[in-house]
Parts: C-alpha cells; sequence; structure tokens
C-alpha cells in the first residue's frame, strides 16, 4: 500500500504537526471570523437607505406588518418616516408606497381600474 493511503485520521493530523483540538480551535475560530465579517458588511451597507422602522432581529417588523392591526403600524410609519418607507421582515427590505402619488411615481402611469387592494 502507498505511503500515506489508508491511514486513520488522527495519523493523519499527527502527519501535520497538530492536534485534532487545535485543528478544531482553528475551524471555530475562522467560522466565528466569518460570522463577524459578514454581520458587519450587512450592517454597514455603503448604499442609501430607505427611511423605516428598525424592528427586532432576525424578524424585523413582521409581527407589526402581519398582525390585525398592520393597517395601524402602517399608517404610523407613514406618518413618522414619509410616504415611501423600507419595513425589515426575516432579513428582507420590503419598500412600502403608503399613498396614491408615491404608488404612482412608483409604478408609473397605470390606470387605477388595474390596481387591486390586497
Amino acid at each position: 500500500m502507498a505511503a500515506g493511503l489508508g491511514t486513520g485520521y488522527g495519523e493523519w493530523m499527527a502527519a501535520l504537526g497538530a492536534s485534532p483540538e487545535s485543528w478544531r480551535l482553528l475551524a471555530g475560530t475562522a467560522l466565528l471570523g466569518a460570522l463577524i465579517v459578514a454581520m458587519l458588511t450587512a450592517f454597514s451597507s455603503s448604499r442609501k437607505q430607505l427611511p423605516g422602522p428598525c424592528g427586532w432581529p432576525l424578524i424585523g417588523c413582521q409581527r407589526q406588518l402581519y398582525g390585525p392591526r398592520s393597517h395601524v403600524h402602517i399608517a404610523e410609519w407613514a406618518r413618522k418616516h414619509g410616504p415611501v418607507f423600507q419595513v425589515p421582515v426575516l432579513g428582507c427590505s420590503i419598500v412600502v408606497a403608503a399613498d396614491a402619488e408615491s404608488v404612482a411615481r412608483t409604478c408609473g402611469a397605470a390606470p387605477a381600474s388595474s390596481v387591486s387592494p390586497p
């Protein structure tokens, strides 16, 4: 059998000169570093963001947007943030146009008969 083939995992690690614990520590540190970089990149976006509520971590404003009083929350957000704003929901941003004029500007000059309420 060729040298190095058929050896166990521990023998392979010993051949590299490191214990399994040190490799686990290195892998965990690399994973933690990648997670920190991903979070910093996500939170420090250079593009201009629309105004809007912050929401809870991970779920955003899902409870307010999909609850029984969602129309009240949207009206409050429109008064606070303006007629066009974004709402975070489950890691995504939903853009809300809260009045007819901003809908017309956003969607174009579609006739009113082609737009139906939700």
